[in-house]
């Protein structure tokens, strides 16, 4: 067998793997795309740190609370608009995406720092509208 065919047959094979149903006909389940995710009920506060607090050393934890909706600790495709998970990020790095609602930032590095929380449908997916907020500190 040549490379080209060896190549094609990979491909048709990927194209069947990956096709939209199951083999008893009835169609796979998928994950919603950015233009059908859903809303959620959940409201997310980044309860510590404070707009503008002083952090003295490199060490912070972020407290968060959630109004509306039930925090997972894992992933899942089960995407209901009461449960999800927080991803946090810092001066927008993502630093993780199943932080529950406490997190411990390290090696915090003096200045201004921008501290960004999500609420995250079971997929890690947004909602639609993202459910987001943010606070600025400042690490001494």
């Amino acid at each position: 067998m040549t490379i080209n065919r060896l190549l094609a047959a990979l491909a048709l094979l990927t194209l069947a793997a990956c096709s939209s149903g199951s083999e008893d006909g009835t169609p796979a389940t998928t994950t919603p795309t950015p233009n059908t995710r859903p809303s959620s009920t959940a409201t997310l506060t980044i309860t510590s740190p404070t707009p503008g607090q002083v952090v003295e050393g490199a060490t912070l934890v972020v407290k968060l609370a959630v109004e509306g909706a039930t925090v997972l600790v894992e992933a899942s495709r089960d995407i209901r608009p009461d449960t999800g998970h927080v991803h946090i990020a810092l001066d927008g790095q993502t630093v993780t995406l199943l932080a529950g609602l406490e997190y411990e930032l390290t090696d915090l590095k003096p200045g201004s720092h921008l501290l960004e929380a999500s609420f995250a449908a079971a997929d890690h997916g947004p909602f639609n509208p993202p459910v987001v907020t943010t606070v600025t500190f400042t690490v001494k």
